[in-house]
């Protein structure tokens, strides 16, 4: 399983070097494992589309994830304590 080390830094980058304010995903509702993951990143969970994913015959609710810039700074920031 991949850290959310991982992908705190990515989100870092995309934020700051890319200088994005917004950042979505789309993730399969049966895979509760990223959606933990995106969570634990700061994710939040916007809206599902229903039956919004078609797989193997099967239909599967698609949970659509949001971060905004100054959500991921804020968080990071508190995450850290005061300085000294």
């Amino acid at each position: 399983m991949v850290k959310a080390a991982v992908f705190h830094l990515l989100v870092d980058w995309a934020f700051g070097a890319l200088n994005l304010h917004r950042l979505a995903v789309g993730v399969v509702a049966l895979n509760t494992s990223a959606l933990l993951l995106w969570e634990k990143v700061g994710f939040r969970r916007e809206g599902v589309w229903r039956d919004g994913y078609f797989c193997k015959h099967e239909f599967n609710d698609f949970v659509i994830m949001s971060l905004l810039e100054d959500e991921f700074r804020s968080a990071r920031e508190n995450a850290a304590g005061p300085p000294g």
